[in-house]
């Protein structure tokens, strides 16, 4: 039972994942699109009624508003294949037009994919109807019962708990904690390295995010993107403490801190657990806290540095992805030690 269980919850944490990934070009793309405009027109570009920057600012706001169909059809995608596509689709419809969002695309996607791997291995049809079972008979079955689950079950459930996070959320903010929540988040963006500690704390982000939460946008990506700046600034300045292979590696460093590719740090993490897991905890919270604290904002949780550049203040911004390389760099002076003598002879060896 507990194998079927583990089975059951790698699969869907897999859909899931295969959802987000074909979502986060759709979410950056319409999200720098929308910003870009207001560098010309001081912010004013939604307002302008006509002209490029109105339509880039509409454009970029319709296509990022899309992210929850994508992100429901793929959900369902990753369960089931291309047949449920469709009943993603209906899914979608009820994330980005009702109020359960993220979280009703995530688990209403899970469901159409269930239901529809199911729906294509028990129906039977007659071998003359059968070469309309995938372009006919699947899609309006799986289509009628996700409208069904949707609008009677899932839509209201997944509603009534976003509000109910988010004004968490709001609460929090109130009573003057919210960098600490920020702290946490950054601490699971940055240590998480795309793994489960990453990807199970994002949807409770994106349900701050997607309603216009942009200083926890900003704090997921200064804490996804600085661990990796940190870490190659500490390879650089500590030589005698890195192997020429993990020297090597400082220009994905560099690459994954501009374009936020956590996975980069993974090597050095696994190198030296005892370092460098305490380093990226407490890096990534102090990258949150101190977005929270100086409430900067940015129009996307992804796009690295290219999104940065559109933080509400760049000085602040700034400050927040130094602030937390510093904890990387300083974690490491502190405490990894040294390659023994014999490694840094062989390693000199091999340079000359």
């Amino acid at each position: 039972m507990k194998d079927k269980l583990r089975t059951l919850g790698k699969e869907m944490y897999g859909a899931m994942m295969t959802g987000i990934s074909y979502m986060i070009p759709v979410v950056i793309s319409g999200a720098i699109i929308m910003a870009l405009p207001n560098f010309w027109t001081g912010g004013g570009a939604a307002d302008a009624k006509t002209g490029l920057a109105y339509y880039m600012y509409t454009w970029g706001d319709q296509l990022f508003k899309m992210m929850y169909y994508i992100l429901a059809m793929f959900v369902a995608f990753g369960l089931a294949g291309r047949p449920a596509l469709t009943s993603g689709l209906v899914v979608g419809l009820f994330a980005a037009n009702g109020e359960s969002g993220f979280l009703g695309a995530v688990v209403g996607g899970i469901i159409a994919g269930y239901v529809t791997k199911y729906t294509v291995k028990h129906l039977k049809l007659p071998p003359v109807m059968s070469s309309a079972k995938s372009i006919l008979f699947i899609p309006i079955i799986t289509s009628f019962i996700m409208f069904i689950a949707m609008q009677f079950a899932v839509d209201p459930a997944c509603s009534f708990l976003m509000k109910l996070i988010y004004n968490f959320g709001v609460w929090v903010e109130g009573i003057g904690y919210k960098p600490l929540l920020l702290a946490v988040f950054g601490a699971c963006f940055c240590f998480g390295m795309g793994g489960p500690f990453c990807y199970g704390m994002l949807p409770l982000a994106l349900i701050y995010i997607n309603a216009g939460d942009n200083v926890t946008a900003a704090a997921t990506m200064v804490s996804a993107t600085s661990g990796c700046l940190g870490t190659a600034i500490a390879v650089m300045l500590f030589k005698k403490k890195f192997t020429q292979n993990e020297k090597a590696n400082v220009p994905g460093l560099f690459a994954g801190w501009i374009c936020q590719i956590t996975e980069f740090q993974i090597p050095f993490f696994m190198a030296d657990l005892k370092t460098f897991t305490p380093a990226y905890i407490l890096a990534g919270a102090t990258g949150g806290f101190l977005v929270g604290l100086l409430g900067v904002t940015t129009p996307a949780w992804h796009g690295g540095m290219f999104t940065a550049l559109m933080a509400s203040s760049l000085p602040k911004i700034v400050l927040c992805i130094l602030g937390q390389a510093a904890v990387v760099v300083l974690w490491v002076w502190l405490f990894k030690k040294d390659l023994p003598k014999e490694e840094q002879l062989e390693e000199n060896t091999e340079i000359n």
